[in-house]
């Protein structure tokens, strides 16, 4: 049989039949090492390769993850559709590349990383290189998208106008509701700047600040505040007297003070019960439940004080419905007094947007940690995308040898084998 035949094969003479057609070897070597480099390189690391940048968020609220309209930054709305779209359109050398089909695709992938010395943020975006058009393309795209929150942030200073408060003082219909929406404007200005200290500004920064924070209470002064609550009491203001309900002003009137016994109002309420704790007073000689009930007297009787100022006021507001503005007195103080803090409270605002855009925009930093921003994984670096073709062109070329050659092998053992016989 012919497996017989090789059994004496010496190995000696495989490799030299092997390599009697050194120069086929040569080719086929050279051929399919070159054919397999440019296969593995520019083939299978162009489908397989993975373009990826990691970077970081500094000097603003961007490294805590807050946005510049205090939500929390989700880092994931870097690759949605949304945030990519408007990535891709901001410029033309963005134009090929096909947001819709990638995002279905979920060809973008991103994770967060937190370092677990320094508790440190870190972000990293990956796509598959055969799905972006080039390594320029995907650098600059990154880029902007890395720097996207800080492009929103900016774009959320200049739009707000950060005086909703001011806006419903000029449409309140009550004055209680005026001074209200004027304490409102201030703490949001007031919040904000604080939020801002909080961030990792210099301390000048913060200094100037705390300054700004100053002028905000110099405007808004507790006293003049408190001044402008009690004329409303004491005149019953309103910011729109014809819009004054007379009818259900007179019924809070008698919910408030009804000497009807059959349906008494709330102050008749209360003095019934103070002359009920009273006679429990005078029946009890224990000294703690003395104080705790001589508490609850006091409580009702400055309830009953405050229904008498809202009597006093109701009484007013009902004769000022038939007034015009000007008829009813101290109404053109309050009027002055509380357009000088809104108008104040106003001219800070062009000064809060400025340092805003400063803190979150002018501060706010992307650290990218490869200084040419991308980083290319490849799944076959040059050496082995030259060893491998090489290796597998030369075992296939001893093959190829060895069954071109066969039978000159058989052909040299035959002697070898007769003259053993």
């Amino acid at each position: 049989m012919e497996e017989e035949e090789y059994q004496g094969v010496s190995f000696g003479r495989i490799v030299k039949v092997a390599f009697h057609r050194w120069k086929l070897l040569l080719i086929l070597t050279l051929s399919i090492g070159i054919v397999g480099f440019f296969a593995l390189y520019f083939g299978y690391n162009r489908f397989f390769n993975v373009y990826s940048t990691t970077f970081s968020y500094s000097g603003s609220g961007l490294a805590s993850e807050k946005m510049a309209d205090n939500t929390t930054f989700n880092y994931k709305n870097l690759i949605s559709k949304e945030v990519l779209t408007k990535v891709r359109d901001s410029k033309a050398e963005y134009s090929g590349i096909n947001v819709d089909a990638l995002v279905k695709a979920n060809a973008f992938t991103i994770t967060r990383n937190v370092d677990k010395d320094t508790s440190e943020l870190t972000y990293t975006i990956s796509i598959k290189r055969n799905k972006m058009p080039s390594a320029d393309v995907t650098r600059n795209f990154f880029t902007d998208l890395a720097n996207y929150p800080i492009a929103y942030d900016k774009e959320y200073i200049e739009k707000s106008t950060f005086d909703i408060p001011l806006q419903q003082f000029d449409t309140a219909d009550k004055c209680e509701d005026q001074l209200s929406y004027l304490s409102a404007e201030a703490n949001t200005l007031i919040a904000g700047y604080n939020t801002m200290k909080e961030y990792d500004i210099s301390s000048q920064q913060a200094v100037i600040i705390d300054g700004h924070i100053r002028d905000i209470n110099t405007v808004l002064d507790s006293r003049t505040i408190s001044t402008l609550s009690n004329m409303i009491v004491q005149y019953g203001l309103s910011a729109d007297y014809s819009k004054i309900n007379v009818e259900l002003l007179e019924r809070e009137k008698l919910i408030l003070d009804n000497a009807d016994p059959a349906n008494p109002g709330t102050k008749q309420k209360n003095e019934q019960l103070i002359d009920q704790i009273t006679d429990q007073i005078n029946a009890i000689t224990a000294q703690t439940a003395i104080a705790d009930l001589n508490g609850r007297v006091r409580e009702l009787i400055e309830e009953n004080l405050r229904i008498d100022d809202r009597l006093r006021q109701i009484d007013k507001e009902i004769a000022n419905a038939s007034k015009t503005p000007e008829q009813v007195e101290g109404n053109a103080l309050f009027v002055t007094e509380s357009t000088k803090i809104r108008d104040g409270l106003e001219a800070l605002i062009p000064t809060y947007k400025e340092t805003m855009t400063e803190v979150y925009v002018d501060n706010a930093q992307v650290t990218f940690e490869n200084s040419n921003v991308l980083d290319v994984t490849k799944s076959m670096n040059v050496v082995f995308s030259i060893l491998i073709p090489v290796l597998a062109g030369f075992v296939v070329g001893l093959i190829v040898n060895l069954i071109v050659d066969r039978k000159m092998l058989h052909d040299e053992e035959l002697p070898v084998q007769e003259a053993a016989k």
